[in-house]
């Protein structure tokens, strides 16, 4: 959620908004660097993705960088999808 329009309020993405009306699960962690500002929200992430013990993952509308840890995770890949531009 970012906050947008003239009062600044949060508004969920467009992919967050499917995924709510469509019963998907939903994780936005500030972080997912286990040594990064936020260890407990990443160290939280990881043990939810390493329980879920995926086969693939489609990440969509993250804001950062994915740590090769999460890469790494399902049986057949990562899908990091990004609507505009990412640094080289």
């Amino acid at each position: 959620d970012r906050p947008a329009g003239r009062g600044m309020k949060l508004q969920a993405s467009p992919v967050k908004q499917c995924a709510v009306a469509n019963n998907w699960p939903v994780a936005q962690p500030r972080s997912l660097r286990l040594d990064g500002k936020y260890p407990d929200e990443a160290s939280a992430a990881r043990d939810t993705l390493l329980a879920a013990r995926p086969d693939v993952m489609v990440v969509a509308a993250y804001g950062l960088i994915l740590p090769q840890w999460v890469r790494d995770l399902p049986a057949h890949g990562c899908l990091n999808i990004h609507a505009s531009l990412l640094p080289r």
